[in-house]
């Protein structure tokens, strides 16, 4: 994979300021994350992971790392288990207070983006992270600082980033998303740099929405072309997302060929993102 050059402390600025901006409806907005179903699969996969720590008996301390506005903490909290919630957003932490603030094992903290340097070696018990790597611009680099702060018979859970199959265009993906509609497979192709482009055009029509619709499928085809041409280009996303195309993404084996050295997996799997709010119900349930 060509080498994306990221801007380390550009990217964390530009990480905190979106995520300072977006933090009141954060919540609201990732209907993926916040639903009934990714909500019970979080507490289930929580509570063996918090089940698998050997580094002592009574309460373990779990860092949740990236923590926002208190997705995993929440259900931390209703295991025998003191949090510590970091992250570089000092609104989401607020929010995360107000939510559930107070809490006699709760605490929170700042984190700088870069590293865990405030923590001493083997400092928790548990090091967790939802959907947090691919805003981090040396994301390998924060997988070492997880094994040098947990325990020895601590666990590192790493959650909610993109599988290795998702950028190798596998037939059985690409059928279920045609059965999601047309709207999902050019959305995919789109991200994917390969499709037919007058497919993605919503044919001859003078209603203004259409055209409207169509000029900014072509700017999305326009964008996602000049970023298969440059491929080192970083690609940023609102929400300030590095690690998320086809040429810069989280590399999953990268991942275990630093970890392996220190650690064993316990558990790998790979689940479709929760998307039972906005999918077509009868395609979501099958």
């Amino acid at each position: 994979m060509p080498s994306i050059r990221h801007n380390p402390q550009e990217s964390i600025e530009r990480n905190i300021k979106a995520h300072d901006n977006v933090a009141a409806i954060y919540d609201l907005k990732h209907i993926e994350i916040y639903n009934p179903t990714e909500q019970n699969r979080i507490k289930s996969t929580l509570q063996e992971a918090v089940s698998l720590i050997t580094t002592l008996k009574n309460r373990p301390k779990v860092l949740d790392f990236g923590s926002g506005t208190g997705n995993l903490t929440q259900h931390l909290l209703t295991l025998p288990t003191n949090v510590i919630a970091g992250d570089v957003s000092r609104q989401s932490l607020d929010l995360l207070n107000k939510k559930i603030g107070g809490h006699k094992h709760l605490t929170t903290t700042t984190l700088n983006g870069k590293d865990l340097i405030d923590f001493p070696d083997n400092s928790f018990d548990m090091v967790a992270t939802y959907s947090v790597l691919h805003h981090v611009p040396d994301y390998l680099g924060i997988i070492d600082e997880f094994v040098r702060v947990t325990k020895p018979g601590g666990v590192i859970l790493i959650d909610h980033e993109v599988c290795p199959s998702y950028w190798e265009k596998k037939n059985h993906y690409l059928c279920y998303l045609s059965e999601l509609g047309k709207n999902f497979l050019n959305i995919y192709q789109l991200e994917m740099g390969s499709f037919n482009f007058n497919s993605i055009l919503a044919g001859n029509s003078t209603n203004p929405l259409v055209i409207l619709e169509n000029i900014r499928k072509i700017s999305r085809y326009g964008y996602n072309l000049f970023r298969q041409l440059i491929p080192t280009k970083p690609v940023i996303t609102d929400e300030c997302d590095l690690h998320t195309s086809i040429n810069d993404h989280i590399e999953w084996q990268e991942i275990k060929d630093r970890l392996l050295p220190h650690c064993t997996i316990t558990r790998q799997e790979d689940y479709l993102v929760c998307r039972e709010n906005n999918y077509p119900p009868m395609i979501w349930n099958k």
